[in-house]
């Protein structure tokens, strides 16, 4: 069984390796190619990761006599990490806007939604994305494995 601040803690670990992985990847492209949002981003990022793991293990040293914290299976602690590669693996096949559509659906169903009001929150995220970056900003999304076996 694992304490509900280890399971913090494993969580913020995977975010803080995606994030530095993401931040590995930006270093390839182009320096005034989407390079600098990316880098500023997952510096952010990393930075808030390393803080959060230390107030973690901060707590876990000034609880350690008690024991009144819940605890949870190592399995179920991976479950909260599920939906970050659940996204990466739609976005990949499906697109950045049908990826983020059916995630953020599924995620609102899940969390005790209505089908109505799960489908209408997806497809405003997914409106919302699309006026952001390709209309304001003017940036081509991935379009996905889809879209791009239809294309060719």
């Amino acid at each position: 069984m694992l304490n509900v601040r280890y399971r913090n803690i494993l969580s913020l670990c995977v975010i803080l390796l995606f994030t530095l992985f993401v931040l590995l990847q930006t270093t390839k492209l182009d320096y005034f190619n989407s390079q600098i949002m990316p880098i500023v981003i997952c510096s952010i990022l990393t930075v808030l990761s390393v803080i959060a793991i230390i107030m973690e293990i901060r707590k876990i040293k000034l609880c350690a006599g008690r024991s009144d914290e819940q605890s949870i299976s190592l399995s179920q602690s991976l479950l909260y990490l599920l939906p970050l590669p659940a996204l990466c693996a739609l976005v990949w096949v499906t697109g950045f806007y049908g990826g983020i559509f059916l995630f953020v659906s599924a995620y609102n169903r899940m969390a005790g939604g209505s089908w109505k009001e799960a489908l209408a929150v997806g497809a405003i995220m997914s409106v919302l994305i699309w006026l952001i970056f390709s209309v304001a900003l003017q940036v081509d999304l991935t379009s996905g494995l889809i879209l791009e076996h239809f294309n060719n």
